[in-house]
C-alpha cells in the first residue's frame, strides 16, 4: 500500500471519530441514556406524604391509613395491615413512572383493561391532596402496565407493572396475618393452657 493511500486512510479513520463525538456531543453514556429516558414521574409527592389509601379491587374496598409511621386498616374494620404489603403499594405508587400516553375512546378502554380497572388506588396525602390511580392490564410484554389517572381521560403506559403486581392482590393479603402482632422468628417460648393441663414450649 502507497504512503499516500495510508496517510489518506488514517485520516478518514480520525474525521470518522471526530464526527462521532461532535455529533454525540461529547457526553459520557450515562449522559446519554439519561436523556433516551423520557418518561415523567406519575405523581410528585413521596410515600411519607401518603396519609391514607383506598384499593378498590374486584367490588371490595379497604381503606388503610397511616398512624405514626404504621398502617393500619380502618375499613371496612379495624385491624393492623401488613406494613410489608402496604408499604409495597406505597413505594411502587410513588416511583410510577409514565413512558407515553395513548389517547383512547370510552369502547377501546376495555383492551387495556380500562373499562373494569384491576384495581383503583386513591391516595390521600397529608396536606389534603387526593391523587386517584386506576390500573388496567399489563402490555404484551408483561413489563409495564395500562393506568388511568382521575385527572385526564388518556391512557398511560407506565414502564413498570411493579404497581399492579404489588395492588392487584386479595384485600386479605393486607391484612396482618400475625396472632400476636409479632414475626414467628421473636417466639422464644409457648405456655399453651387449657382444661385438660399446661404444655410449654421453647426453642432449642
Amino acid at each position: 500500500m502507497k504512503r499516500s493511500t495510508t496517510i489518506l486512510l488514517l485520516a478518514a479513520i480520525v474525521a470518522g471519530v471526530l464526527i462521532y463525538f461532535l455529533e454525540k456531543g461529547g457526553k459520557t453514556r450515562e449522559e446519554r441514556d439519561a436523556k433516551s429516558d423520557s418518561s415523567s414521574a406519575a405523581f410528585s409527592f413521596k410515600s411519607e406524604d401518603i396519609l391514607s389509601m383506598t384499593l378498590t379491587r374486584a367490588g371490595q374496598s379497604m381503606t388503610v391509613e397511616n398512624k405514626d409511621g404504621k398502617w393500619g386498616i380502618t375499613q371496612p374494620f379495624n385491624a393492623p395491615a401488613d406494613q410489608s404489603a402496604v408499604d409495597s403499594i406505597a413505594r411502587d405508587m410513588v416511583a410510577a413512572r409514565v413512558e407515553r400516553k395513548i389517547t383512547a375512546s370510552a369502547d377501546e378502554l376495555k383492551s387495556y383493561g380500562l373499562s373494569e380497572p384491576a384495581v383503583i388506588i386513591d391516595a390521600k396525602l397529608k396536606n389534603s391532596e387526593e391523587h386517584e390511580i386506576r390500573l388496567g392490564s399489563k402490555d404484551f410484554s408483561g413489563l409495564s402496565a395500562y393506568a388511568q389517572f382521575k385527572e385526564g381521560n388518556e391512557v398511560a403506559v407506565l414502564s413498570s407493572a411493579s404497581l399492579l403486581t404489588s395492588a392487584d392482590k386479595p384485600m386479605e393479603d393486607l391484612r396482618d396475618r400475625s396472632v400476636l402482632g409479632v414475626s414467628q422468628y421473636d417466639i422464644a417460648s409457648l405456655d399453651l393452657t387449657n382444661e385438660n393441663g399446661h404444655v410449654a414450649l421453647g426453642k432449642q
